[in-house]
């Protein structure tokens, strides 16, 4: 690493908004040992207090309560029900194999491409192929609500999610959420259902910004919320691929909640902190 050596007079210190700025470049070092305050310096720039935490939602703050191919099916049928009860597609119609068959092949296009194209545009898509009738955009909100309103069923919040937030609240730091979900209308429902929702300064989603974690872009548009330097952030997540990898090459913190304590596989990706328990890894802040 390259060192730069940069001195200041003893009797003032650089600008809070110049030290801020400098936690963007890991690189520069002040050392100035004739200073009285070196020391305190290299602690603002390479052990900043962290002031924001942001969370992942699905298996983070809340979990499936059962297998999803069950709860996936009777969503399917409620998606089709509502679809054949509004005349927007024929009775005859097996709509729910054919909406089921594309969300796969959507699910697993993402993850290879990180680009989040959204269920409803999914949906809009299909429906052009069969619908009998002209869908406007409340309508195919509604359909899709039908669906998720079965998905939403098979979630529960984690006990200890609710104690974390306020905790963490309660000390003065701000709280934000990214999530990778294909839509985000479902998401802002959960997190109202569970009455968690004004915590969150913000929440960004795959399905609002159309990249998924662990793209830079998603993380990318934490600045249009807050100010905080990369550094002074910090990532909880169940997932070393998405939520710590995308977070650490942006430069945040990272937590990985390893419920279940399952082997790191990917060696070369370290998480600041591992913990089994989500309300643990605040005392570490």
């Amino acid at each position: 690493m390259y060192f730069s050596m940069i001195l200041f007079s003893t009797t003032s210190l650089p600008s809070k908004s110049f030290l801020r700025f400098l936690n963007f470049s890991p690189s520069l070092i002040f050392l100035n040992p004739i200073h009285p305050h070196w020391v305190i310096i290299i602690n603002m720039i390479f052990h900043p207090k962290i002031k924001a935490v942001i969370f992942d939602l699905g298996d983070t703050l809340m979990l499936p309560s059962g297998s999803w191919e069950g709860v996936f099916l009777h969503a399917g049928s409620a998606l089709q029900n509502y679809l054949c009860e509004n005349k927007i597609i024929l009775p005859s119609l097996n709509f729910r194999s054919l909406f089921l068959e594309s969300l796969n092949e959507y699910y697993q296009i993402r993850e290879k491409t990180l680009r989040e194209t959204t269920t409803s545009a999914l949906l809009r898509d299909l429906l052009s192929k069969y619908q009998i009738r002209p869908v406007d955009d409340a309508e195919l909100n509604e359909a899709l609500d039908a669906f998720y309103q079965v998905t939403r069923l098979n979630w529960h919040i984690d006990p200890q999610s609710p104690v974390t937030l306020r905790k963490l609240s309660e000390d003065g730091l701000q709280i934000g959420m990214i999530s990778n979900a294909g839509n985000e209308a479902d998401v802002i429902k959960l997190l109202e259902n569970f009455a968690i929702l004004p915590y969150f300064s913000f929440v960004i989603t795959s399905a609002g910004v159309g990249y998924r974690k662990p793209h830079s872009n998603i993380f990318s548009h934490i600045f249009d919320h807050w100010t905080y330097a990369p550094n002074e952030m910090m990532m909880v997540g169940d997932r070393l691929d998405t939520d710590v990898l995308g977070a650490r090459d942006f430069g945040l913190h990272t937590v990985w909640l390893n419920r279940k304590g399952k082997k790191n596989t990917i060696p070369a990706l370290k998480p600041d902190i591992e913990t089994r328990e989500l309300h643990t890894f605040h005392q570490f802040l």
